[in-house]
Formats: structure tokens, sequence, C-alpha cells
């Protein structure tokens, strides 16, 4: 929960409980921010198909803009954790 302080913890506790076959699955389908997407919306109750849609799309986003919304994210969650 320190690491990613921004998410939920439920978010946090359901990517700390997948198999790292589960997690390469994810990965490779959706890209590591998709993924993130994914597994924000799964953990606030969101049905999977809708969480898998919105989790590519999102890396289709973060990937047409260069990577900027994953970076953003990740340094938000990176000041969160200094504070």
């Amino acid at each position: 929960n320190k690491l990613y302080s921004k998410n939920s913890k439920a978010t946090n506790k359901r990517i700390a409980n997948m198999d790292t076959g589960e997690a390469l699955i994810q990965s490779y389908l959706m890209g590591s921010y998709g993924a993130l997407k994914y597994n924000q919306l799964k953990s606030s109750g969101v049905g999977t198909g809708l969480s898998a849609v919105n989790g590519m799309l999102s890396e289709f986003g973060n990937r047409l803009l260069l990577g900027i919304p994953g970076t953003v994210e990740y340094l938000s969650n990176r000041s969160a954790r200094k504070n």
C-alpha cells in the first residue's frame, strides 16, 4: 500500500494476490498501464468484460500519447509515497 498509495487498498490486494501467470497474461494482453486500469476497475466491482475493454483502451491511449498518462500516474504515486 505504501508503494502504490494512490490505488485503493482493494486494488493493491488484488494485484498482490495474483499469480505470476495471470500477471504476465494481463500485461501481455493489455500492457502494464492497461492491466493497472483493469485491476482498479475490477476491485471496485465493475464486470470483467467492461474492465477488460477499458484496460485495453487505456493502454491504447497511453501508447498513442507516447506514455504520458502512465508516466503522470507513476509520478503522482511516487510523490504520494514520499509524503
